[in-house]
């Protein structure tokens, strides 16, 4: 039966699902419009990582309304399978290729739009999304066949594998950027334009994710497997509070990208301002319209009228004084 503690956490869980959803949707929109101006990898990237956890935000909360309404548990399992590596396993792999074309454009220097083009960058994200449904198809396949414990296979196998190719990855891309900085810091007299345009790179919004995707992902799972399935001193408590770190990882990541980075920053003030100065114009009526025509009209002809003429054109100025008989 349900604690109170549950009942809180499953309603928290369902509000915070729904700021992470609305907050990657708007991130989605403000990319859709940064992508057409901005040529860098990293638009696609993170459009590709916020569509992953927007699926893996609304997995959750379909997991969460099914447990509550007791659906049969054999239905529960296939959709947090389809769930773990449909959409989380492709994350993983997306932010390994952010991490890998961080790593890339330090690497290759001037070389780098040569041989890491947008082609390659949309073949890297099939990729992705390729492998984690490939897994989760042949996963719930050899469940309804052979009976296998998916979840078992997931937490066991497939998070630590994959956990650990990213975090590799990670560690490696941005040990190595950090050491070229300092390698250039410390030529900053005899490479002082390389610097600058190096320090100019956008690393600051990745480094940030991936932090953010180690804290509230890798922790968590690494947690999980240990207390849920090694040592077997879970609950569902346990497993809805290791949820809410989930989607708090979510909330930040599209806080980030969103807030941080300036292109989309300026953006959604632009959008923002747009839609302020729409709401703030005075409603039009046929007569307004039609009175301030005829005032404005009116202003015109005495303007013109008043306007000093020409003090060459002698005929004109005669014409202009003489008074009509």
């Amino acid at each position: 039966m349900a604690t109170t503690y549950d009942t809180i956490l499953n309603y928290l869980l369902f509000i915070l699902h729904s700021i992470a959803i609305s907050l990657h949707c708007l991130g989605i929109y403000l990319l859709s419009h940064q992508i057409k101006q901005d040529r860098s990898h990293q638009v696609p990237i993170l459009m590709n990582l916020s569509i992953a956890e927007i699926f893996m935000s609304v997995f959750d909360v379909a997991y969460n309304i099914m447990i509550s309404y007791n659906v049969e548990a054999n239905i529960n399992i296939y959709v947090y399978t389809i769930q773990c590596t449909c959409f989380v396993i492709s994350n993983f792999l997306v932010l390994t290729v952010l991490a890998l074309d961080r790593f890339f454009e330090v690497y290759l220097n001037i070389t780098y739009p040569i041989f890491i083009t947008k082609r390659v960058i949309q073949r890297a994200l099939l990729g992705c999304w390729s492998i984690g449904f490939t897994l989760g198809i042949t996963l719930c396949t050899l469940r309804y066949t052979m009976g296998i414990n998916t979840l078992d296979v997931v937490f066991r196998i497939l998070f630590p594998f994959f956990e650990i190719v990213f975090f590799s990855c990670a560690v490696f891309s941005y040990s190595y950027i950090y050491m070229k900085y300092r390698q250039m810091s410390r030529n900053q007299a005899k490479t002082t334009n390389s610097n600058n345009s190096f320090k100019k790179r956008k690393f600051f919004v990745p480094t940030l994710i991936i932090f953010t995707f180690f804290l509230f992902a890798i922790i968590p799972d690494q947690l999980h497997l240990f207390l849920f399935y090694i040592y077997d001193i879970g609950s569902n408590t346990f497993l809805n509070t290791i949820l809410l770190m989930y989607v708090v990882g979510f909330i930040c990541d599209a806080v980030i990208y969103i807030f941080f980075q300036k292109t989309t920053y300026s953006i959604l003030r632009k959008k923002l301002r747009k839609f302020s100065n729409k709401n703030n114009v005075a409603p039009d009526t046929g007569i307004t319209d039609k009175s301030t025509r005829r005032g404005s009209e009116f202003v015109t002809e005495m303007q013109c009228a008043t306007v000093e003429p020409e003090r060459d054109s002698g005929n004109s100025i005669s014409n202009f004084l003489a008074v009509p008989k």
